[in-house]
């Protein structure tokens, strides 16, 4: 899923004048209205570019400099490139968003028409396969596929063995809609690829293969902070 990372909590929201006291909606992407600039937050580090008037690049490394200038007993090596990844997705994530948003569609729906797309010609999945496929809560993919119904990028069937059982299908505009976005993304990643040496992609790969697997085994926050108040 393209919205989905286990590495990462990325959030945006529209540009603001520092005076403004209204406050910023967490939902990214924002879907009627294409974010301005990032609102990061990682390890509890907050970073505002452009309110900050610094490119984004400069404002990590000296996030990461007065934090180890105030809390010398801590190596933040790991997390300069932690917050590097960050801004690299949310930069991809906001250039893909608003390509889909060209298209008619949200990030969102896109996944949902992808993970159809590329089960083959017909594209029929039930309801909760697209979920787990698309790793898309129940609740979340009920909203998409209403729109994506009344857009005509989807067909709802029942099942011809089992009529209580409910089907999808994706129809063929919503098939050269999904084509157009798998485009898209496939080159938008080739692009931001362009000039790293094949040898590199492939240590680059392991590392984040690496990155995956730490995160899947780490214990859940809640277990941790339950065992702490114990």
């Amino acid at each position: 899923s393209l919205e989905s990372n286990p590495l990462l909590k990325v959030s945006t929201s529209k540009y603001e004048s520092p005076s403004t006291k209204t406050a910023r909606s967490p939902i990214f992407p924002k879907i009627n209205d294409i974010p301005r600039y990032y609102d990061i937050k990682i390890f509890d580090v907050k970073l505002n570019a452009m309110l900050q008037g610094m490119e984004i690049s400069d404002l990590v490394e000296q996030t990461v400099a007065t934090w180890s200038s105030e809390r010398p007993d801590i190596d933040f090596t790991a997390m300069s490139t932690a917050l590097k990844v960050n801004l690299l997705v949310a930069k991809q994530l906001e250039t893909t968003n608003q390509h889909m948003l060209e298209l008619g569609i949200t990030l969102g729906e896109f996944d949902v028409l992808a993970t159809l797309r590329r089960h083959g010609k017909n594209g029929v999945l039930m309801p909760t396969e697209i979920a787990v496929f698309a790793m898309i809560t129940p609740s979340g993919l009920t909203h998409r596929l209403s729109r994506l119904e009344k857009m005509g990028h989807i067909v709802r069937l029942s099942d011809p063995n089992d009529r209580r059982i409910s089907l999808v299908r994706i129809s063929a505009k919503g098939r050269k809609i999904a084509d157009l976005g798998i485009e898209f993304a496939a080159q938008r990643s080739t692009d931001i690829l362009d000039g790293v040496k094949s040898a590199d992609l492939v240590v680059f790969s392991r590392v984040i293969d690496q990155l995956i697997r730490n995160v899947e085994n780490q214990t859940p926050t809640s277990a941790r902070t339950g065992a702490l108040r114990k």
